[in-house]
Parts: structure tokens; C-alpha cells; sequence
């Protein structure tokens, strides 16, 4: 990478399950000179089959670089998900939690007698106490009530079946289930996304990549308006101008847990993501990246009206935050490294960019004034980055990123 690294040695103490990955000891690294490492983790290193010229195996020696360390302590200075444990082993009573889940999410459905239980599946009395409120609603031409009413007991359901699959997969944990709020948080180690998308929109996503200049998706709209401020909405832009479906990931080998695991949860979630560090994919509308990938990607799920987001799997089967703060630190590292490169945005005048639905209902944009002043949105973005890492200086980033602060 373009970047400053130091040199470590240490032994591979691991390597689960042959599946192209391992980890190094920490107990074993030192400085290539013999002295002490002074690296600011107590976990093991990943290291991948990628980054080694010879198989992996316990025991062997490697050299590795590691992201520089003041960048990782400034990550760290910027609190990244504050809130969240760092442990990623199961919690007691899954079940129990699940059920608060459900019922802090649908509280006035505790009142047509609903089962909380994540994992019921009789439902005759709810539906009878259900049925009754709707009869009554239309005696009483409250149409637009009774839909609605119909409308929460879907969601709710198709909720519970999300929830049973998170029990069943072993993911109701303290780290996989993370307030939208702290989206921007795992963003920033990993913004680069692949989506999977149906056969129904597959052909007119497929088809955005032939343009100069491709229309805002729905998907990009939904992403967006988690966090309503105009830096959200170029930031996560910047690096998913277009959408990328699973048919375009070419990254390292998904393990066959995970794959089964997404298989079942596009049924379940309305957007299911492989998110990447995979930077030098965004290059398609910056200029000539050339960056070395980090590696192991998150799974992800989404469903709309549920004020979280769900890590489904980690390529590494590691928990949600080892590695964690080098990956956002080597987005930074990327940025600076490449911010000059955006002006490939410059290529396109007036480009489909989203803004927000004030915005487009409106017709008003919110960085016109800017692009005219600058040149064109690859100098906005530029800007855009400057700012943002003035906040990564100052230890505000990730509230930076949501709005919180300027």
C-alpha cells in the first residue's frame, strides 16, 4: 500500500478449517529485529492464504506489515461503535431477548394478544383477535386504519421469522445485532458493497453499468436516507455510485458457512450485503486506483422499519470487531492516499447524484452551488474527504459522518 508499515515476524498459531486464512500468535510477534512488537491489540493476527507465497500451517513464520500504528489509535481516539461489547460469544437467554426485541419494536400488537416468542409458530389466536379489529375497523369505514393494521401484523411476522433465524444460526450476540446509528461505524472499515439483487431488478442494475452516468437506485435511496445530511449521502455514494450485485464479486473465497447462511437470508431481509474493503473497486468513477485489498468481508442483513442491522457472518468467523480498527484505518489511509483521484467525478456534468427526497422533490440541489463554484462534484467530493478527515483529526468522525457535529 502507499503507505507507511512496519515489519513484524510471528507463528501462525491457527488455521481454522484449512478455509485460506489464519492467525498469527500474538504471543509470538516481535519487531523483525527481535524487540518488542508494540502493537496495540492482546488478539492474534488474521493473516490470509493471499498475503503468504507457501501454505498456511500452524507453526510456520511469516513476516506481515501492519496498518501504521498511530492510525489505528486515532481510530480508536474516535470511539467506534462506543456502545458495543467487543465480545462475540453467545449470550444467556436468547430467547428472552428476542422477545424484548420484538416487543420494543411492536408494543401496540401486545394488545391483540401477539406471541413475542421469536420462535412460535401458532398463530390462530392472533390471527382471530386480528381479524376481529379489521372486521370492526371496516364496519366502522376505516379503511385506511384496517390496512394499516393489516401492514404491522406482516411486518411483525416476517420480523419474527428474522428473528428465528438469527436463533437458529447462533446470532442473537451482543455484536451482530448494532443499532442503525453505528452503520457509518462499519461503513468506514468496510464501504464497499455487493448486493444481492432479485432476477426482477438484476437486468436494470446490470445495465447502470453501462452508462457514463447511471440513474440513483432505489437501493442507493434507501441507504441514504438512514442518515438524511448531504456528507452521508456523498460519502457512501463515493464509493457505491453504482450498485454492485453478487454476480460482480470477484474478492477472496466465501467460506461455505456463509453462503448458506445468505442463501436463506434473502428470503428473510430486504437487502442482504457482502461489504468489503475492496477499495480499488470503487475506481470506476475515480481515476487509476491501485490499492493492495485488505481482506475479510462482512455479511450483512437489512429489513426496512427495524432501526438495526444485522452482521449475519465474517468471512474469518471472528466476531464483528477484530481487525476492526486497522480496517477503518486503512480507509483513511486510502483516502489520503487518493482524494486527488475523485476528480474522475468531474468527467460527468450534472450527474444523477442523490441529495435526499427533499431534494428531489424539490428539484433544488443542496451542492449545486458548490459544483459550480468548484468544478464539478469530483472537486465536491474532494472537499467532502478534507472534511472529513479533519474530523477523523479530531477525533469526531463516525458523529461527523451521522451529522451529529460539525
Amino acid at each position: 500500500k502507499k503507505m507507511t508499515a512496519s515489519t513484524y515476524v510471528g507463528r501462525i498459531a491457527s488455521v481454522p478449517d484449512n478455509n485460506g486464512f489464519g492467525f498469527v500468535g500474538i504471543g509470538s510477534v516481535t519487531k523483525t529485529d527481535g524487540s518488542n512488537h508494540n502493537l496495540k491489540t492482546e488478539h492474534d493476527i488474521f493473516i490470509h492464504q493471499d498475503e503468504c507465497s507457501v501454505p498456511l500451517r500452524v507453526g510456520l513464520e511469516v513476516s506481515f506489515e501492519a496498518v501504521p500504528e498511530e492510525l489505528v489509535a486515532q481510530v480508536i481516539a474516535n470511539r467506534p461503535a462506543p456502545e458495543i461489547p467487543r465480545e462475540s460469544g453467545p449470550v444467556p437467554n436468547p430467547e428472552e431477548i428476542l422477545r424484548r426485541f420484538l416487543l420494543h419494536l411492536y408494543p401496540a400488537l401486545e394488545l391483540f394478544g401477539a406471541d413475542f416468542n421469536a420462535l412460535n409458530t401458532d398463530d390462530t389466536e392472533f390471527d382471530r383477535q386480528v381479524d376481529e379489529a379489521v372486521r370492526m375497523q371496516l364496519g366502522l369505514d376505516m379503511g385506511e386504519q384496517a390496512n394499516k393494521t393489516r401492514q404491522e401484523i406482516d411486518t411483525f411476522k416476517k420480523t419474527r421469522e428474522v428473528f428465528r433465524f438469527l436463533f437458529e444460526n447462533g446470532l442473537v450476540r451482543q455484536d451482530a445485532i448494532l443499532p442503525m446509528k453505528y452503520l457509518p461505524d462499519i461503513f468506514m472499515a468496510v464501504p464497499v458493497w455487493f448486493f444481492f439483487v432479485n432476477q426482477t431488478n438484476g437486468g436494470k442494475v446490470n445495465e447502470a453499468w453501462k452508462s457514463d452516468d447511471p440513474k440513483v437506485a432505489d437501493v442507493t435511496r434507501f441507504f441514504c436516507d438512514l442518515f438524511p445530511k448531504q456528507r452521508w449521502f456523498d460519502i457512501f455514494q463515493m464509493f457505491n455510485h453504482r450498485v454492485r450485485t453478487l454476480s460482480q464479486y470477484k474478492g477472496d473465497i466465501i467460506p461455505p458457512h456463509v453462503t448458506r447462511r445468505m442463501k436463506e437470508a434473502t428470503t428473510l431481509f430486504d437487502y442482504v450485503a457482502i461489504m468489503t474493503p475492496y477499495h480499488d473497486v470503487a475506481g470506476k468513477d475515480w481515476q487509476n486506483i491501485e490499492w493492495l485489498r485488505s481482506i475479510d468481508p462482512y455479511l450483512v442483513g437489512f429489513k426496512k422499519g427495524i432501526p438495526y442491522f444485522f452482521i449475519l457472518g465474517r468471512f474469518s468467523d471472528s466476531g464483528t470487531f477484530p481487525l476492526h480498527n486497522e480496517l477503518v484505518a486503512d480507509t483513511v489511509a486510502f483516502l489520503k492516499a487518493n482524494s486527488d483521484k475523485l476528480a474522475g467525478f468531474n468527467q460527468v456534468q450534472q450527474p444523477f447524484w442523490y441529495q435526499g427526497v427533499e431534494a428531489e422533490r424539490s428539484g433544488v440541489s443542496s451542492w449545486a452551488a458548490d459544483v459550480r463554484e468548484n468544478g464539478w462534484l469530483g472537486t465536491h467530493l474532494q472537499e467532502v474527504v478534507k472534511n472529513l478527515l479533519s474530523a477523523f483529526d479530531r477525533g469526531v468522525m463516525f458523529d461527523w459522518i451521522r451529522g451529529e457535529t460539525d
